[in-house]
């Protein structure tokens, strides 16, 4: 993932509906159940 931090001190995280897709297949890759998109993205979220 990558992440960068806003004048106003957020953190904020570069396409992270990209990363989701990529997760996933790396995930198909090595035998692992996906994960649905909607939960991977809560994860990325406060």
């Amino acid at each position: 993932m990558k992440a960068y931090k806003a004048e106003d001190g957020r953190i904020l995280l570069f396409r992270p509906e990209e990363n989701a897709r990529r997760f996933n297949k790396s995930a198909e890759r090595m035998a692992m159940p996906p994960v649905p998109e909607e939960l991977f993205q809560s994860w990325t979220q406060r």
